[in-house]
């Protein structure tokens, strides 16, 4: 239990401190539901674009 947090603690100051990993898991993430929103299987080109802009839209 103890191990778990000390972990998860480690690996986000990590990820916090390391802006190119950060971009790049972005970008990956952006690249996968577009892929999604082509192939149509559970979200359509649509959605994909409302999502995306909503999402722009909260980052700080």
């Amino acid at each position: 239990m103890i191990l778990k947090a000390i972990a998860k603690f480690s690996s986000t100051k990590a990820m916090a401190g390391n802006i190119v990993s950060a971009v790049n898991n972005i970008l990956v993430g952006d690249a996968h539901g577009w892929e999604e929103a082509v192939a149509g299987k559970y979200i359509d080109l649509k959605s994909y674009r409302k999502a995306h802009k909503m999402f722009m839209k909260a980052i700080p």
